[in-house]
């Protein structure tokens, strides 16, 4: 009896559980959970298949997609599509020559890439991002400029074309000349009846990065300081025409390969009384940590008392920082870090000359490590960039 008790004890346990209710699959349609044949729980992207945020990314792009067009293909037909393609196409073309190939040789040479990066005060800057980290598989950009939504080209006729595209143009005009967006002329370019926010930028950038946009939706910071999207109910719908908030949550791969990266950027406002909220600081410390942070063109904020949170969750928590001298203030990495020194330094330009580092201006001068080959921050001619490892 005594081994016969504990055989029967064990069957009626392994009848129980065999008998509880499993765990359902997704359901894409309904996004509800079912199984498959194998009675094994599939991730909804695997059959997930929706082109139209391609579609989209490509007409702002002035690029036909690889395909044959499913939703906008009366859009690409048209005169005036046509030679805004031609137009921007020479003008990226020029850009990526002189810019972006020269920052992706050289940031594979000089830095150490990381799996994430935090890029607060960024704007809808995609390009430098993923110019100096292409290997990066997730990403949160934080600006003050807002989401807005996603283009509808149905809902543009006639004229509106024209006048549209030509609004995307000017709104990449000083970002594609001076390599940073400006903050009060974002606030107008990126809040009129032609375009709303910064997704149709960022859709933008993607696909001229070779980005293909599998799915895009909002998000938010939840009560954790973690982030969770909105709607769940519409994650994988058939259906562009969703509604944001402050935030933005875009999945896509790299061309020719299959892997999912996710890109996700806030409208959030990083100053001390920006982050009023335990979630926001946590969100903000979980972003650094361990983590790269890139600072570039962020208007010397972390310079003043009212950013001190931003600032010191950054310090306190990232393993490299990677910074222009408007981002984080070389006093603070100078002894405590391993800093790497790259480009020359004459000081701010006139709109920030109250913000002179001398330090940084002595060791740059000691060290003279020459100029870096293409435009970073502020400065028309003078660039430089602050490498900074945790010891």
């Amino acid at each position: 009896m005594k081994i016969i008790i504990p055989f029967f004890i064990v069957l009626l346990i392994l009848t129980v559980v065999s008998c509880k209710p499993r765990t359902p699959k997704r359901d894409l349609k309904n996004d509800t959970l079912s199984k498959n044949d194998t009675g094994l729980i599939k991730n909804p992207y695997d059959t997930f298949s929706y082109g139209a945020y391609d579609e989209i990314a490509c007409f702002l792009a002035g690029k036909l997609p690889q395909g044959k067009p499913e939703y906008l293909y009366k859009h690409f037909k048209k005169d005036s599509w046509k030679n805004y393609s031609v137009q921007f196409s020479a003008t990226w073309e020029g850009y990526r020559k002189s810019v972006i190939s020269e920052v992706q040789q050289w940031s594979g040479e000089h830095l150490q890439y990381g799996d994430t990066i935090f890029y607060p005060f960024s704007g809808p800057d995609f390009n430098y991002l993923n110019a100096m980290f292409p290997k990066a598989s997730y990403a949160v950009m934080i600006g003050l400029e807002k989401t807005g939504s996603i283009p509808e080209p149905d809902t543009i006729s006639g004229d509106s074309i024209t006048k549209y595209l030509a609004s995307v143009n000017k709104a990449l005009y000083f970002n594609l000349k001076l390599s940073f967006f400006r903050t009060k002329s974002m606030r107008n370019e990126l809040d009129n009846d032609m375009v709303n926010g910064t997704i149709p930028l960022i859709m933008l950038f993607m696909n001229r990065h070779g980005k293909y946009i599998v799915n895009i939706n909002p998000i938010e910071i939840n009560a954790k300081g973690e982030l969770q999207v909105t709607d769940t109910a519409n994650e994988f719908a058939y259906n562009f025409r969703k509604k944001f908030d402050y935030g933005v949550e875009f999945v896509y791969r790299d061309s020719g390969d299959v892997t999912l990266k996710k890109l996700v950027y806030l409208s959030l406002d990083l100053s001390n009384d920006g982050l009023d909220t335990d979630a926001k600081k946590t969100f903000v410390s979980s972003m650094a940590h361990r983590n790269t942070v890139f600072m570039k063109a962020a208007s010397y904020l972390c310079f003043i008392g009212a950013f001190t949170n931003i600032r010191d969750a950054i310090l306190n928590n990232a393993a490299q920082i990677v910074t222009d001298p408007s981002g984080m203030p070389y006093i603070h990495l100078r002894k405590k870090w391993n800093v790497d020194l790259y480009g020359e330094y004459t000081g701010p330009i006139n709109l920030f000359k109250g913000f002179k580092q001398p330090e940084l201006k002595a060791d740059i001068d000691s060290l003279k490590p020459g100029k870096l080959p293409f435009i970073f921050g502020y400065h028309p001619s003078h660039w430089c960039m602050v490498v900074a490892r945790r010891k």
